[in-house]
């Protein structure tokens, strides 16, 4: 790492170390701030008050972070850009019956896309951000490998399976050797744990209306439909497909002896499938699209992984099958909970990232489901 560093600072605990020991270093650091929203704008749903980046004054207490460094801050806008790649592409996931993981896309469209562009043009070669993940190159295969944080409690290695090679070349990630106990020890020691706010949390644009009212409110009129059982017969009646995801158990309106579970959606039809418990671990073949290879080679053949269908789940034994297209097949040891289209899969060898995909829908029932409308196209990670 040579040159100037940017670092990627949100106002949190985390972004707020990494330049500070970027600093202490002796590096030449510049900390940028994205900006999401115009003046006065806020990007969240109903009952939101959201700005900036992960929640309302992030930028401002980055400044007063960068001020107490002694280091140049500067507020990149990137609101085309996250309404687009991001915005857009949630709620398009949601409308086809899809549950996303904004993060992923925020990380390579929006971080490592537009703030790592912003960051050269004032003369960085690599951007630093406060993800608890490890990145190094590897002579060997000529790739830059990624593993997950020394603190796996908080490990995000998850979110950066997306990322590209030219990304990972310029990725630092400071803090991925600490734990988040390190990290706090830190700060206090600096004097910064008074300054910076909280913990940016998941899903961090949408708001105390959560993400059904930013759903609502981007998607316009949502309509109700049918809920089925597994025998085809109509039981109940859904508010919108958007609303719902593949695993939920409340607040479904139905009433059944068992307790009843959400295992397939048909944004087709606008129809919602529930059953019992067993139907929902059924699952033995996944099929993912958009994988993308981080630390290898795609593969030839079957190669053993251990899948993290899930973010927080526990991750599972598989065999995984590169196909056509940046397409890819799991089998599981055993079946197991069924995995919502949309969700991030993503596939490990012992800490290392090996590629991570998109999760498409159960074959179960007819196969992959029809795309339903989306805003604006968005798609893809």
């Amino acid at each position: 790492m040579q040159g100037r560093v940017a670092v990627a600072m949100s106002g949190g605990i985390d972004s707020s170390v990494c330049a500070a020991l970027l600093r202490r270093a002796g590096r030449d650091v510049v900390g940028v701030s994205l900006r999401l929203t115009r003046p006065g704008a806020t990007l969240a749903g109903e009952g939101g008050t959201k700005e900036g980046h992960g929640r309302t004054g992030g930028a401002e207490t980055a400044k007063l972070v960068a001020e107490r460094l002694g280091i140049q801050f500067e507020v990149v806008g990137a609101e085309e850009a996250f309404e687009e790649k991001v915005c857009d592409y949630f709620v398009s996931s949601y409308l086809r019956g899809e549950t996303p993981n904004p993060c992923v896309v925020c990380n390579r469209r929006v971080k490592y896309g537009v703030l790592l562009e912003a960051a050269r043009e004032r003369g960085a070669s690599v951007l630093a951000t406060g993800h608890y993940a490890r990145v190094s190159f590897d002579p060997r295969n000529g790739r830059y490998v990624v593993r997950k944080g020394v603190d796996l409690s908080k490990d995000q290695s998850y979110f950066l399976h997306a990322l590209t090679q030219d990304q990972l070349a310029a990725a630092v990630f400071p803090v991925g050797d600490m734990t988040k106990k390190d990290v706090r020890e830190i700060a206090a020691g600096l004097g910064l744990d008074a300054t910076v706010g909280r913990e940016s949390q998941d899903t961090c644009f949408v708001g105390s209306g959560g993400y059904r009212g930013f759903v609502r409110e981007r998607a316009g009129r949502v309509e109700p439909g049918p809920v089925i059982d597994a025998s085809g017969k109509v039981v109940g009646t859904h508010d919108g497909l958007p609303f719902y995801t593949i695993g939920q158990r409340r607040g479904l309106g139905v009433s059944s002896s068992e307790p009843m579970y959400v295992v397939d959606l048909d944004p087709h039809a606008n129809v919602m499938m529930v059953a019992g418990r067993s139907a929902l671990e059924r699952q033995s073949v996944l099929r993912l699209r958009d994988v993308n290879y981080v630390s290898v080679e795609e593969p030839r053949g079957g190669v053993e992984v251990q899948a993290l269908t899930r973010y927080g789940s526990e991750e599972v034994p598989a065999i995984f099958t590169a196909g056509p297209g940046a397409t890819g097949v799991l089998e599981f040891e055993s079946p197991r909970e069924i995995t919502a289209p949309g969700q991030s899969v993503v596939l490990y060898d012992g800490d290392v990232l090996l590629a991570g995909g998109i999760a498409l829908r159960n074959a179960g029932r007819g196969g992959e489901a029809p795309r339903g409308r989306a805003v604006r196209g968005a798609r893809e990670p």
